[in-house]
């Protein structure tokens, strides 16, 4: 899941609408049809990491928290 943290890093610009103290969180639901197998695989992966971390490159991909549901 570490290649799909790459969305939680973006443009500065965008970025600096959300104050520096706050956390970048990024939730995504996962749709299967009822005919497929999802044992063991998540319906939800949510992503959160500090703003101030994510403009960090060095501490971006350390700083960003993947919790599957």
């Amino acid at each position: 899941m570490k290649n799909d943290a790459g969305m939680l890093v973006f443009d500065r610009c965008v970025m600096n609408a959300v104050p520096s103290e706050e956390n970048i969180v990024v939730g995504v639901s996962l749709l299967n049809m009822s005919w497929e197998d999802t044992k063991g695989l998540p319906s939800q992966i949510l992503m959160t990491a500090p703003r101030k971390a994510l403009l960090d490159k060095a501490q971006a991909e350390q700083a960003i928290v993947v919790k599957a549901f």
